[in-house]
């Protein structure tokens, strides 16, 4: 098991949305204090995760994701 940790270009965070949704859905569901409330919609995190990409797409965030063996198991921003 190899893990892999990426830097997301704005593009590359958009390919990954829907994983982020579902990672950062399911973070806040298991109780996790990152600025929502569980339960945590779809469109909210979508949202979220498009000002992420804009952000990135400036300058003005990072984005790393970790992978192991090709599937994403976390994100640190």
């Amino acid at each position: 098991m190899t893990l892999r940790i990426l830097r997301c270009s704005a593009r590359r965070a958009e390919e990954l949305r829907e994983q982020l949704v579902g990672l950062l859905r399911g973070t806040v569901d298991d109780g996790a204090s990152v600025g929502f409330l569980a339960p945590l919609s779809a469109l909210e995190a979508r949202g979220f995760w498009h000002g992420v990409e804009k952000a990135i797409a400036h300058g003005d965030r990072e984005l790393l994701v970790a992978e192991r063996d090709g599937e994403m198991v976390g994100a640190v921003q």
